[in-house]
């Protein structure tokens, strides 16, 4: 009987548990359960914007680096030709307009020149292809400043050699040296593949060597150049499957400069008083050379570190310039011609797209050798806006007096305060600021903006 009442008091304690307990447990299950699934949506939905801001910073980069890869007036063509292949594009070329005074305008005036009055130059780019998604982007140059640059002299295609290479070649000869480093570390290891090497390469002891070779032979007068690079090159590559693998690859390359007709020479003409000139037969009767001006931007431009370093040879035979016996020989009284010096002036160029702080760092760790191997009676005079940058053929600082193969030195600084902001002849130059717009392009046609990029260019 006792047995009984204990398992009738068992059964009657084993109650289960009851609906408002069943509510309450999933009211608490739902209050915990609610933000942790927000917190997982949340983190899905940042995965994907973290994913589509990589593939828009990847375009974003591209597009900026075809602008600072040719000036305004190329892009604009480039668009308006539409030979413009930086990205790629589905179904949609790019498009391009200039705003004067709220008014939309061609971009180029009538001889395909960029216009210098537009308060801003729009581009369209629609439907840009990025990693299975599509971009649309837009890119507004605002004209920021005109920075006029100096005239270091009056230079005259009749007696004065004359060359100028500004950024963007310097652009190119980076884009070159990695192509270079590349085809070394191929050349090296055979079994490498281009595909097989990572973009991320670092460039040291950068060496850029300028030479210029004058001959003078009997009232014949030339002037060439030729530049060549030395460089160590620091790479990565896969040497297969998951390994990886580093190598310090030495370069040694001489640069190709690029004629009107499209060839390419390592040794280009700056000079020759024989050349036929506006029609006129000149030769050595009316040409004589008295002046070499190089109008270039240094070596730093290249945008390597570990400060790249700079040297000028000027090499050749140097006579008399413009001697008695070819003065006679031309008609010419021989006492008002005499024996004149050659002068070469090496003009180093402000690049406004580098702030100036920036600026000021690379110009403290810049040097420039300058050396003069000139042979032959004739003088050679050495004009340059180097400042204390300059360094002699036995590596101490140069000042401005006669120093070895130099019959004097010269020194032009445009400006006291600030040296470094130096000039080149007669040009002016046009700053833009650059706004890049990236929007995604979503599957109903609608665009959400993804990322914007700033910068600024030169025209």
């Amino acid at each position: 009987m006792k047995m009984m009442r204990w398992l009738s008091r068992k059964k009657l304690n084993n109650k289960g548990m009851s609906l408002v307990e069943i509510i309450v447990a999933v009211a608490v299950f739902t209050v915990v359960a609610i933000p942790v699934m927000k917190i997982f949506a949340s983190s899905n939905g940042t995965n994907f914007r973290s994913r589509d801001r990589q593939r828009a910073t990847l375009v974003g980069e591209a597009i900026m680096e075809s602008f600072k890869a040719f000036d305004m007036e190329a892009m604009v063509a480039q668009v308006v030709t539409g030979t413009y292949n930086g990205v790629k594009f589905t179904g949609t070329a790019p498009t391009v307009v200039a705003y004067v005074g709220g008014s939309e305008v061609s971009p180029l005036l009538g001889d395909g020149k960029l216009r210098r009055d537009a308060d801003s130059i729009k581009f369209t780019f629609d439907n840009i292809e990025a990693d299975g998604m599509k971009l649309n982007a837009e890119i507004i140059a605002t004209p920021k400043e005109e920075g006029q640059l100096l005239r270091m002299e009056s230079p005259n295609a009749y007696s004065d050699a004359i060359y100028s290479l500004d950024h963007k070649f310097n652009n190119d000869l980076s884009a070159h040296t990695i192509e270079q480093s590349k085809a070394a570390l191929m050349s090296a290891k055979p079994s490498v593949a281009l595909s097989d090497i990572s973009d991320d390469i670092t460039i040291k002891d950068f060496h850029r060597v300028t030479t210029f070779t004058v001959s003078d032979d009997a009232g014949v007068q030339k002037v060439t150049m030729k530049m060549s690079c030395t460089a160590n090159a620091e790479m990565k590559y896969e040497e297969s499957v998951g390994v990886d693998k580093e190598e310090t690859v030495p370069l040694s390359f001489n640069v190709k400069f690029e004629l009107e007709d499209g060839s390419k020479t390592e040794e280009i003409l700056i000079y020759d008083n024989t050349n036929t000139i506006a029609g006129e037969d000149v030769k050595g009767d009316i040409c004589k050379l008295d002046n070499v001006y190089f109008y270039f931007s240094p070596a730093y431009e290249c945008f390597f570190g570990d400060n790249p370093s700079e040297e000028f040879v000027i090499e050749g035979e140097l006579n008399s310039l413009y001697d008695a016996g070819s003065a006679s020989a031309a008609g010419v009284d021989p006492e008002s011609v005499g024996r004149l010096p050659l002068k070469i002036c090496l003009v180093k160029q402000k690049y406004n797209g580098i702030d100036d702080a920036k600026l000021n760092n690379e110009e403290m760790g810049y040097s420039a050798k300058v050396t003069s191997n000139i042979s032959g009676s004739g003088e050679v005079i050495l004009a340059h806006n180097f400042n204390e940058n300059l360094v002699g053929p036995t590596g101490s600082v140069m000042t401005p007096v006669p120093t070895s193969g130099f019959a004097d030195v010269q020194t032009y600084s445009f400006n006291a305060a600030e040296p470094y902001k130096c000039g080149f002849a007669g040009e002016v130059e046009l700053l833009y600021d650059l706004k890049i717009s990236l929007s995604k392009v979503e599957k109903d046609g609608t665009a959400s903006a993804v990322a914007t990029f700033e910068g600024t260019v030169v025209n």
